[in-house]
């Protein structure tokens, strides 16, 4: 696989005796080094997971290990080719199947069932509306705008700033970990790479773009981000059946009906 660094499996004693001393103090998320999973460009309708391997090591027990975050920033995509078509909980397999397989093609072999059991750390909830002709994307993104979240919503200028973005084009707001995007997902994908927000364009969404049904299409995109895992599982352990202490899959995240009442909730 073509990472960077070049990855590498090193033993306790394969550690210099400054990194030995470092790997005492490690907590949480510290890592001694990080790889990075370089993209394959070869084919730009072929979607690719992003990968991430970080090295950690426990001096107390001179054990040294290593943690692959495998990120799919557009489950649609993975599957379809675009991200305006949207995936259902039957999905689930195929999702798997891909990813493994995209995995294997990179060079990184990750079986079916480890993906399924492997816990979740950030998932964004998403949801694509085709507006009528006779209510726009500005006038509701303005009404959010102007909505009153309240005190225990993020009100800082840096904030102001983000919601303003792209003239008055995304509606931002924050919670903690906690996150609500408002767009025009129509307006978005017809934007130049540096102002949109997903940056790659695969041959199927170009040809969508300049159909004549396209051209003055809007679509009403509503994200509600969960960014930590234990906001994911304040969330959903009530929703899925699970105690606080059990772990959220991505299996559970393919649970029928879970992504409309996440949603639902979210918005209210």
């Amino acid at each position: 696989a073509n990472f960077n660094t070049e990855f590498s499996v090193r033993n306790f004693s394969d550690l210099s005796q400054k990194e030995r001393i470092r790997s005492k103090e490690l907590r949480g998320n510290e890592y001694l080094r990080k790889f990075v999973l370089h993209p394959i460009k070869d084919d730009e309708d072929t979607y690719y997971p992003s990968v991430e391997i970080y090295e950690k090591a426990d001096g107390r027990v001179g054990r040294v290990e290593y943690e692959m975050v495998i990120t799919i920033h557009s489950i649609p995509k993975l599957l379809f080719g675009n991200n305006f078509e949207e995936i259902k909980a039957s999905d689930r397999d195929s999702v798997i199947t891909t990813t493994t397989q995209r995995l294997r093609e990179a060079g990184i072999i990750v079986s079916g069932e480890s993906i399924k059991q492997a816990p979740v750390s950030v998932v964004h909830f998403c949801k694509n509306v085709i507006l009528p002709k006779e209510i726009t994307i500005r006038s509701i993104l303005s009404d959010l705008s102007h909505a009153d979240m309240g005190k225990a919503y993020d009100t800082t200028e840096d904030v102001r700033r983000q919601r303003n973005k792209n003239a008055g084009k995304v509606v931002h707001l924050f919670c903690g970990s906690r996150e609500w995007c408002f767009y025009d997902k129509a307006d978005d994908a017809r934007q130049p790479k540096s102002k949109r927000a997903d940056k790659t364009r695969t041959t199927y969404e170009k040809e969508l773009l300049s159909s004549p049904t396209f051209e003055n299409l809007e679509v009403f995109r509503y994200e509600y981000r969960l960014n930590k895992h234990q906001t994911i599982k304040s969330e959903l352990h009530t929703l899925l059946g699970k105690k606080y202490q059990d772990k959220i899959t991505v299996a559970d995240l393919f649970t029928e009906g879970l992504w409309k009442t996440v949603l639902v909730r979210g918005w209210k």
